[in-house]
């Protein structure tokens, strides 16, 4: 694949830049697609193919993807549970790799799945390199964290652990992505928004989160149960930031493709929630009537947004920076690291500047 061949140096104890650990993903990606892996994989009956056929395959798309500007949020958690576990020595950043390489597989289809045309500040893969191309290589980066995880120098018992892990998050992902795609507002009663959205949140978002969180403490050898209970932690710490960004879609001017994509799909939403717990039936039922018009094209989707903009709780941003604290709470006889509360309470704060 035409990434780069040069190997980056041995990875830091302290968590790794966004920037370094896309080097280290694109790295792997190339070496997924050496000689010697193919042979490993396809078998000795198969002979070796071109590097040019493989390079057109599926290396276009995956560099092409994987390669494009992320915060890398799901790898930081990773090495964030590895150290508030007490990790002190090389950093799991395979197991970071394997998470994020879920989480830009699961992109790639839910464009797909949503019609969408930006992903990553650049054309939607489905766009660029066709819908089967585009599926193929979003089911791809759904497997790879499978070898990713092998790799990682786990204990058997560790490794069995993880790949259990890693399969219970796919089941859990899929189950809340058909939520995602199968029901829009106008099918929900207005007192089950809040019930569906946050099942839809806890396991497509949520579960993600919770495996990042799961991997980082299993690497630091934690026993099986405190990993879980960072899964737990995991899985809420991702639903407050499904919240935020659900709720910069709405608020901020420069998210309108976001908010667009969402009103026009009649997607349930966090400011749908709010909007459902705050308003009575008739008001609620006008913000329907307004959904069923942009739905069909009647209506200009920003007179929507700015309606459910004025749903959003005043409060909103103290009530996720509580609802983190309350989750911290949760873990914090855990905690083998007198800095990781600060780092997380840091990682927030950005994410507030960069959602909302």
């Amino acid at each position: 694949m035409n990434v780069p061949s040069t190997q980056p140096s041995e990875p830091s104890p302290t968590v790794l830049m966004p920037t370094r650990l896309q080097a280290h993903l694109l790295h792997r990606l190339r070496a997924a697609f050496s000689p010697s892996q193919l042979r490993a994989m396809l078998g000795p009956e198969d002979s070796p193919l071109a590097r040019s056929y493989w390079q057109r395959a599926m290396g276009n798309a995956l560099q092409d993807f994987l390669g494009r500007h992320s915060k890398m949020l799901r790898a930081e958690m990773v090495h964030w549970a590895w150290k508030a576990n007490g990790g002190s020595e090389e950093g799991p950043t395979t197991l970071s790799l394997a998470v994020e390489a879920l989480h830009a597989g699961s992109l790639i289809i839910d464009d797909i799945e949503d019609e969408a045309l930006t992903r990553r500040g650049d054309k939607a893969l489905h766009l660029r390199y066709g819908l089967a191309p585009a599926l193929n290589t979003g089911n791809w980066l759904y497997f790879w964290p499978i070898q990713l995880i092998e790799e990682a120098g786990l204990k058997p018992e560790q490794e069995l652990a993880a790949l259990k892990q890693l399969g219970k998050t796919q089941y859990r992902c899929h189950l809340g992505q058909g939520l995602d795609v199968s029901l829009t507002i106008a099918d929900i009663r207005q007192e089950h928004v809040r019930e569906v959205t946050g099942s839809k949140t806890r396991l497509k978002t949520g579960s993600l989160m919770g495996l990042a969180t799961y991997l980082g403490s299993l690497a630091a050898n934690a026993d099986l149960e405190t990993c879980q209970r960072f899964a737990q932690f995991g899985e809420s710490i991702g639903m407050t930031l499904q919240m935020l960004d659900d709720m910069g879609t709405i608020s901020r001017e420069d998210r309108g493709e976001k908010a667009r994509e969402d009103l026009v799909a009649g997607t349930p939403t966090w400011p749908w929630a709010w909007a459902a717990d705050s308003l009575d039936a008739n008001a609620y039922q006008n913000l329907l009537n307004f959904s069923h018009d942009v739905r069909s094209g009647h209506l200009d989707y920003t007179f929507l947004r700015l309606r459910l903009r004025q749903a959003i709780p005043s409060d909103a941003l103290g009530m996720l920076r509580k609802s983190m604290e309350d989750e911290l709470e949760t873990i914090r006889p855990d905690l083998q690291c007198a800095a990781a509360e600060n780092q997380l309470r840091g990682a927030f704060e950005r994410m507030c500047q960069s959602y909302v």
